[in-house]
């Protein structure tokens, strides 16, 4: 049973009455539960989380906390009653979502869908919203296209709550992650061409078949056998069945599981997923052997490096999630909640996508866009009159109302 915070604690000011904050922050070894103006400075040394208000501003000033070795900073539940509506702080804190897309060209149909729905989703939540641009592979990378997608978001009124990170910046950071697993034994160099792993997977019978994907054979797992190192590869056999712990997020939903049979998660629309990454993909590239970094790897780092919370994006990346997974366990990193949404197929039954040549959405129509998406999206169609942003609006109801009931 903890102890009691002393009685002889010096009482907190109030806040100012114009602006009264709705949360109760408290020290987990105090016990303390009182009404703050924002965070407490805690005369245990332990300092408040780096996105916490600063000193002095209007929320208050003058705040004490009890002082404990093992003070640990935690947040409640908004205050619900009539006292407490609307002076909720401008921004749930447990929440931040990201668009990430990859500028090999402009925004199309499929791309605003993931987009639209991820600005929704951290709108209905109350929390954040960024945009992240994945330039990792520069030659596909044409000029201007980050700028275009910056310029068709801004037209949908689409827009991030900081300034976007690009990817091609933060070499360094990808670097450190891989140095990491190498120093663990949890990477290993692979000298495989493709032809090298097509003719070892053909001898087992596993021949090249159209959107299926073919674990790799581990032909450099044992070493090199005298090729030249070419790639990085996590030992997905070796990590997965070394590891057969749980673990879990902040929520109920957002529970995984790696085991030596896999890894279990749950998508908030899709339900219950399964993925034996070793059977079924093998020990996965984090870097490639032209010296780019893998998908994998980058938005992994990326994720916990943004705090992200929540990740929406297109069905067509739902098989990656597990390694994601895999890799966030491997680094010591926080898995986010998934959800991912549906896609937008051509005439021909493909996804749509820029290299089938998907047409650009129009920036001067941006309504026309957004309500093709949220048409997909399964959401209620806007008022012929209404603005791109009482569309918007309403559209964040109805979302809320659908994916951010579970608590």
């Amino acid at each position: 049973m903890r102890a009691s915070a002393p009685s002889s604690r010096a009482p907190l000011p109030k806040s100012p009455a114009s602006t009264p904050h709705p949360r109760t922050a408290w020290c987990a070894a105090g016990r303390t539960r009182k009404r703050k103006a924002r965070w407490a400075s805690p005369s245990c040394g332990t300092p408040p989380p780096a996105w916490a208000p600063a000193a002095t501003g209007a929320w208050g000033t003058g705040w004490r906390t009890p002082s404990s070795p093992a003070c640990r900073w935690r947040w409640r539940r908004p205050d619900r009653s009539r006292a407490g509506r609307g002076a909720r702080p401008a921004w749930n804190v447990r929440y931040v979502g990201r668009f990430a897309p990859s500028p090999t060209g402009p925004l199309h149909a499929g791309s605003l869908v993931a987009a639209l729905a991820s600005w929704l989703d951290a709108r209905a939540a109350g929390g954040r919203w960024l945009v992240r641009i994945e330039d990792i592979d520069p030659p596909r990378c044409p000029a201007g296209a980050t700028e275009r997608i910056l310029r068709q978001l801004a037209a949908c009124q689409l827009l991030p709550d900081e300034p976007p990170l690009l990817q091609s910046q933060r070499d360094a950071h990808y670097q450190q992650a891989l140095d990491d697993l190498v120093a663990r034994g949890l990477v290993y160099p692979c000298a495989c061409t493709r032809r090298d792993i097509d003719a070892a997977l053909a001898a087992r019978g596993l021949v090249h078949q159209r959107h299926v994907e073919r674990p790799y054979p581990g032909t450099c797992r044992a070493g090199l056998n005298g090729g030249t190192p070419r790639a990085w590869r996590l030992r997905a056999e070796e990590y997965q069945s070394n590891q057969p712990s749980a673990g879990v997020n902040e929520r109920p939903d957002a529970m995984f599981l790696i085991t030596n049979a896999g890894v279990r998660w749950h998508d908030r629309r899709l339900g219950a997923q399964f993925q034996d990454v070793a059977a079924q993909v093998g020990d996965f590239v984090l870097r490639r052997a032209d010296g780019l970094w893998s998908y994998q790897l980058a938005v992994v780092v990326d994720d916990a490096a943004q705090g992200i919370t929540h990740v929406v994006r297109g069905e067509d990346l739902v098989d990656n999630t597990p390694r994601q997974i895999l890799l966030q366990a491997a680094l010591a990193l926080p898995t986010p909640r998934y959800l991912h949404t549906p896609l937008v197929r051509g005439s021909d039954g493909e996804k749509l996508s820029k290299q089938h040549g998907a047409p650009a959405i129009d920036e001067t129509r941006p309504l026309d866009a957004l309500a093709a998406a949220a048409r997909v999206l399964a959401l209620p169609a806007a008022p012929p009159d209404a603005t791109p942003a009482q569309a918007l609006a309403l559209w964040a109801r109805a979302w809320g109302e659908t994916y951010n009931r579970a608590p």
